[in-house]
């Protein structure tokens, strides 16, 4: 499957008018699986932002005592990994996600507004994080990342 820009119109005064549209053109039947493929990137941001929501949520309700104790401290230096290890962790639980929906946000922006894929390379360091992060952990999160980072690598 192929897609083509066409350009093509004047309006009513006679100016050049530009009108962007896509024309699908198929060298034989269209294969489902492709039409899958192409959906499942198209919402690949999508996808990593819930990721990036569950995360947060989770992060609140197992982390909420050190949230509190850190909100009690003034948020200014609460967090001192020498003396605060739980809460230097929910610190970095909680950034991790803001950090995660940052790049589903900057993904749909890539597939919305600039209409072209998600870079390869992004996909691949995902996976890469992703099964680190398994290894190291393997009652996580880490496993919802695994499956969007391959549907951005397939291409």
């Amino acid at each position: 499957m192929k897609i083509f820009l066409v350009r093509h119109g004047m309006d009513e005064d006679g100016f050049r008018e530009i009108r962007y549209s896509y024309k699908f053109v198929s060298n034989g039947p269209i294969d489902r699986g492709e039409t899958i493929k192409v959906k499942l990137k198209k919402y690949s941001g999508v996808m990593l932002a819930w990721t990036a929501v569950l995360h947060t949520v989770v992060g609140i309700v197992v982390y909420w005592q050190q949230i509190i104790d850190i909100a009690n401290d003034g948020f200014i230096n609460a967090v001192e990994p020498q003396l605060h290890t739980n809460r230097a962790a929910a610190f970095w639980f909680l950034l991790f996600g803001l950090l995660l929906f940052m790049l589903a946000r900057f993904m749909n922006w890539l597939i919305r507004v600039k209409g072209t894929d998600v870079p390869k390379f992004i996909g691949v360091h995902m996976l890469a994080l992703s099964l680190i992060g398994v290894f190291f952990m393997p009652v996580s999160g880490f496993w919802l990342v695994i499956p969007q980072a391959v549907i951005i690598i397939r291409r």
